[in-house]
């Protein structure tokens, strides 16, 4: 039997052949645009569109004109099979100069919203203005550019967000050592009340900044004046908060510990650094302060949001609104019956990918919180602060008996490790598998014990049996 190749057909690509850049010289002449501008060099290329005055539009001055151009197809599409692309134009860009200007246009679009973002949004955002919209494409308009000559359509558009630099304000003692070794809470007032006066000043200067350029806008000063009643409840809550330290003994005793306990925490991540706050840490701490303090408050009803980017310095925020209520509920509770055990914050995390790094974080501070327990000769009670982490049966374990046999998986080298955090988070050694121990006994556990492997750490299973004060599992 004869076997006789087929030669396949030879499969047909396209090379990218970049073309241009075309100059074409557009007469504002709406009789002209709207049949259309050829292109040279371009077979049925054409640049058409529609000059016109706009209607009156707040902002703009009377008779501007706005031009809508596009770049046109008219070839007639090959009618051989698979040549059809040879007609179409791929990857244009188009590229407007005009010597006299552009015209910036405001977004004006949630002036007349009813919806309370939308106010905001349309007062922090009057002064950005448009030079030119994209049609199914963006649009490149050189930055810091006061006169505008030059756009240019881009399929790609980037932005920079430039870092946010908080404010400082030497008035304001913002070291957490410092605050950690205040003698009382009348001491506390001179420290910090600065802060409420140097807010309230900042609030008076942006009274006085127009919210229109024309001045019609009431609705935008609306918005305004309510912002600005806002920020004065704040300022009086943090007011009320650093006040609240002078009367309340237990509360500035948890105030000071929670100090400590953050400055602890900072000083394991970066020894060589002196722990801070940043300014709206501190408010967001001192303005918690009256509902944490006291169950029936009316703040107890509000849900505070801090509004900054990644890195901004959010969770030291909440961190050290935890760590007050941790400490207080235990200083409170040292005649209780229930000695003030129990689940006492619950922290979501929506981004599954910020969750560990968050857990690291919060286990730092608790272990911070367990070392001024055991230094605190009873004072903050005998069993230990802790923080767990449940994230789904896929990620860990409900029961004992299932992180019994992960743990055993992982020790006989069959898995990776059911322990969520990879590294001490007071030492930063890393963790392995003589980390975790299943107590009292591998057949019949009842907990797991997860061990620093450096002999020196505190919270070696060496040198405390309960090794680190992190759990990750439910007791079933």
């Amino acid at each position: 039997m004869l076997a006789i190749a087929q030669r396949k057909r030879p499969k047909t690509v396209w090379r990218r052949m970049p073309r241009g850049p075309f100059t074409v010289s557009v007469p504002l002449d709406p009789t002209v645009i709207d049949a259309g501008v050829l292109v040279p060099d371009c077979v049925g290329i054409r640049l058409k569109g529609k000059l016109a005055e706009c209607a009156e539009t707040p902002g703009l001055a009377p008779h501007t004109r706005a031009l809508s151009l596009f770049l046109v197809n008219e070839r007639t599409p090959a009618q051989e099979p698979g040549r059809s692309d040879e007609q179409y134009v791929f990857q244009v860009k188009v590229a407007l100069d005009f010597a006299a200007g552009f015209v910036a246009r405001a977004d004006r679009s949630d002036e007349k919203a009813d919806d309370w973002d939308k106010n905001v949004s349309d007062l922090q955002f009057r002064a950005r203005c448009e030079w030119a919209v994209g049609h199914n494409a963006s649009v490149f308009v050189p930055n810091g550019v006061q006169h505008v000559t030059h756009v240019e359509t881009t399929w790609l558009p980037r932005h920079e967000v430039r870092r946010i630099v908080t404010r400082e304000e030497p008035s304001v003692e913002t070291s957490m050592e410092a605050l950690a070794n205040l003698p009382d809470g009348s001491a506390a007032q001179p420290k910090l009340l600065p802060l409420v006066s140097a807010y309230s000043a900042w609030q008076l200067e942006q009274a006085k900044i127009p919210v229109d350029s024309a001045g019609t806008s009431k609705r935008r000063e609306g918005t305004r004046d309510k912002l600005l009643q806002n920020a004065a409840r704040a300022a009086q809550r943090i007011r009320n908060g650093i006040e609240l330290l002078a009367h309340d003994g237990e509360l500035f005793e948890a105030f000071v510990l929670a100090n400590r306990s953050m400055a602890m925490a900072a000083r394991r991540r970066r020894p060589d650094v002196e722990p801070k706050w940043r300014l709206f840490q501190l408010a967001f701490v001192l303005m918690s302060l009256p509902a944490l303090a006291d169950p029936k408050h009316e703040d107890r009803d509000l849900v505070d949001l801090i509004f900054f980017p990644t890195g901004g310095g959010k969770t030291e925020a909440y961190l050290g609104v935890i760590a007050v209520t941790l400490l207080l509920r235990r200083i409170r509770s040292r005649k209780r019956a229930d000695a003030g055990l129990g689940v006492a914050v619950l922290l979501r995390y929506t981004l599954r990918l910020l969750t560990l790094d968050q857990l690291g974080r919060a286990a730092t501070l608790v272990c911070a919180l367990e070392e001024l327990r055991r230094s605190s000769s009873g004072s903050l009670g005998d069993v230990r602060f802790s923080v767990g982490l449940w994230v789904g049966k896929s990620a860990t374990a409900n029961t004992m008996k299932q992180v019994a046999a992960r743990i055993l998986e992982y020790k006989a080298n069959l898995s990776g490790s059911p322990f969520p955090l990879t590294h001490c988070p007071w030492c930063q050694t890393e963790l392995g598998r003589d980390s975790l121990a299943l107590a009292p006994t591998r057949e019949k556990p009842h907990e797991v014990v997860v061990g620093c492997l450096s002999p020196a750490c505190t919270f070696s299973a060496k040198r405390d049996p309960a090794g680190l004060p992190v759990l990750f599992r439910r007791q079933g």
